[in-house]
């Protein structure tokens, strides 16, 4: 077997390389690239501006002064963009946390004309909170413990008498929910007119 020259190597590869496929491939390496255009462009205009300085310092400092200014701007629209989009992606309403838009007192009714004083009396305390987180009496979040409730009603500035019967009824009315399950309708209408109460020193 006879050996393979260098010259009959090169020459084989010439050929190969001279097929339509890697011509093909050759025009994809040789493809611009965009970063490298990008940096021979600032490159030439740092060495425009280099010269402008040697020639006409005035100039110079005129095109840096402009620039400068479309940087500001740049930066406060960006500025200015942001604070808009933050403003829109807060909720509108106060961290207190909005009515439930639930007829509390309605359902208090049907139910009291059932005979379910008891759950009437509960649904009517709920009407409260919500009449006095809506007035803005209280501020109700939904990790609020009844302590934390108790101590926002007691800074409400309620009248004395009011608020003293409100925390009757809510100690009567937890008594009776999660112990002696008492069907009392006068539990039932002293909540009614706590809440006439409210209506009535709401402004």
């Amino acid at each position: 077997m006879s050996e393979v020259s260098d010259s009959e190597v090169r020459e084989l590869a010439r050929e190969i390389l001279a097929r339509d496929e890697y011509h093909a491939a050759d025009g994809k390496v040789e493809a611009p690239n965009a970063l490298v255009e990008m940096l021979d462009w600032f490159r030439s205009w740092m060495e425009a501006l280099n010269r402008l300085y040697e020639t006409d310092p005035l100039r110079f400092w005129l095109i840096n002064g402009l620039l400068l200014l479309v940087l500001v701007a740049l930066i406060a629209h960006i500025v200015w963009s942001v604070s808009r989009a933050l403003k829109v992606a807060e909720p509108a309403s106060d961290p207190m946390v909005e009515s439930t838009q639930i007829d509390f007192q309605g359902q208090a009714e049907e139910l009291a004309h059932q005979g379910e004083f008891l759950e009437a009396a509960h649904r009517l305390w709920l009407a409260f909170l919500d009449r006095t987180a809506r007035s803005g009496w209280i501020r109700l979040r939904p990790e609020d413990t009844n302590r934390h409730v108790r101590a926002e009603l007691a800074l409400a500035g309620f009248d004395a008498g009011l608020r003293d019967e409100v925390f009757q009824l809510i100690d009567e009315t937890e008594r009776s929910w999660f112990r002696d399950r008492n069907q009392d309708p006068q539990l039932y209408e002293r909540w009614q007119r706590v809440i006439h109460a409210l209506d009535a020193a709401t402004p």
